[in-house]
């Protein structure tokens, strides 16, 4: 791990993520987006557990559709309900990880900002597919990225928790006070980098 990475995952909160879930500013659902690739066929069973709220697969009706044969799956679900307790344990086994939106933020709005984030513009004038239901590839983009990108990537999914694969979490939020970019849909050069190094 270099020493940039090192600085930037101690300014990272680590959190004991269900005392931050308990929080009596927030709504008792929360958001885990997971990688269909790891329910290894489970999708079904999980759906029908209760304390699912809504779902959706984020790549149907999308052209994402024609470029990846798995896709991310998006619950909303009743913490700790028997499907909060299911998606947490495949979240903890790297298949997925969790947002906590506002109350005032919808479903529907949470989806289509997923959407906007899988396809973003590369440093070199095209666009990168970025799996970023896969925790680490997630965790990447947002260890590296600028404060004014993180505002806009974070804005509608609030406080965000990245699964450590050690059985920890880590916490995200949105940055206060940042300038807004003038296009936040974007990779800068250090992100695809760091990409490079995961996936390699």
């Amino acid at each position: 791990m270099s020493n940039r990475l090192k600085q930037l995952n101690r300014n990272v909160p680590y959190c004991t993520f269900m005392a931050d879930l308990a929080d009596g500013y927030l709504t008792h659902h929360a958001y885990a987006v997971l990688d269909e690739k790891c329910l290894t066929g489970g999708v079904a069973y999980l759906q029908s557990l209760p304390g699912i709220l809504a779902s959706t697969r984020l790549f149907e009706g999308t052209p994402y559709y024609f470029i990846s044969d798995t896709e991310p799956l998006l619950l909303k679900v009743q913490i700790n309900s028997r499907a909060w307790q299911s998606a947490m344990q495949l979240c903890l086994s790297q298949a997925g990880w969790v947002c906590k939106s506002s109350s005032g933020t919808s479903f529907e709005a949470v989806a289509d900002h997923l959407r906007t984030l899988f396809l973003l513009d590369d440093s070199v004038g095209g666009k990168a597919f970025v799996r970023l239901q896969q925790p680490h590839v997630w965790s990447t983009l947002l260890t590296h990225a600028e404060p004014e990108l993180l505002q806009s990537w974070l804005e509608p999914l609030g406080r965000v928790f990245i699964p450590d694969g050690r059985g920890g979490w880590f916490r995200w939020e949105v940055p206060k006070e940042v300038k807004a970019s003038v296009n936040p849909w974007r990779l800068t050069p250090e992100i695809e980098t760091a990409l490079q190094a995961t996936s390699g």
